[in-house]
């Protein structure tokens, strides 16, 4: 099998797997969207915190 013919094959698999991927999160729900976006931002939040909280601690030691 030719190199062309190979990554033709391997891109229309990509192109399967993104259709069905796509379909799936047009399934979810609303609210499973906001929810996950919130989740997200508690964490990226959280994160934030954190690396404050170290960085107080740190001049605080100084």
């Amino acid at each position: 099998m030719d190199k062309k013919r190979y990554e033709f094959k391997e891109r229309e698999k990509e192109k399967v797997l993104r259709s069905e991927a796509k379909e799936k999160n047009e399934k979810r729900t609303e609210i499973d969207k906001k929810n996950f976006y919130w989740r997200v931002l508690d964490m990226r939040l959280k994160y934030w915190y954190l690396r404050k909280k170290e960085e107080v601690v740190e001049e605080a030691r100084n």
